[in-house]
C-alpha cells in the first residue's frame, strides 16, 4: 500500500513539472508573438476616449476583485499588480493625449523594466504580463458590429 501511494505521489509530482514545464514553454512562445503584435497596434480601431476610460475603470476594478481575494497566491497577486499598474499608466498617458498603442506599448515595457526592483512586483513570472495584452487590446478596441441581426 505504502509503494502504491510513494508511486502516486510520484507520479502526480511528475504531472506538476510536466505542466510547469507547459506553461513556460507556452509562455516563451508567446513572448515573441505578442511582441510582434504590439507592432501591429496602430492598425487597431480604439474605443472613444470617455469608452476607453470607462473600459481602463472597469479592468481595473476587476483587477482589484481578483486582488481582494483572501489567500491569493503571490505570484499571482504581482501578476495582478502589475497589470493593474500597466492600466494606471496607460489611463494617465491617454489623459496626456498619447495615442492608445503608444501608450500600451510604452507602459507595458515601464512595468517590465520595473518589475525586477519592485517588492510588489519581483514575484511575477518573466513574460506573464504580456499574455494579459491582447485582452487588454480587445477591451479597448472599437466593436464592429458588421454581422446584420435578422429580425424574427
Amino acid at each position: 500500500m505504502k509503494k502504491t501511494l510513494t508511486s502516486l505521489s510520484f507520479l502526480a509530482k511528475q504531472a506538476i513539472s510536466k505542466g510547469v514545464l507547459i506553461l513556460l514553454v507556452a509562455v516563451f512562445f508567446a513572448v515573441p508573438v505578442f511582441s510582434q503584435d504590439l507592432n501591429d497596434l496602430n492598425g487597431v480601431t480604439w474605443k472613444t476616449t470617455a469608452d476607453l476610460s470607462a473600459s481602463l475603470a472597469q479592468e481595473s476594478a476587476q483587477t482589484d476583485v481578483t486582488l481582494a481575494q483572501p489567500g491569493l497566491p503571490a505570484v499571482d497577486q504581482a501578476i495582478f499588480k502589475a497589470y493593474k499598474r500597466l492600466l494606471g499608466y496607460v489611463q494617465s498617458d491617454l489623459q496626456a493625449n498619447v495615442p492608445v498603442a503608444d501608450a500600451i506599448v510604452k507602459n507595458y515595457e515601464k512595468v517590465i523594466a520595473e518589475a525586477p526592483k519592485d517588492a510588489d512586483l519581483a514575484e511575477m513570472p518573466e513574460g506573464v504580463l504580456a499574455t494579459y495584452l491582447s485582452g487588454l487590446v480587445e477591451a479597448l478596441s472599437a466593436v464592429q458590429n458588421d454581422i446584420p441581426i435578422a429580425p424574427n
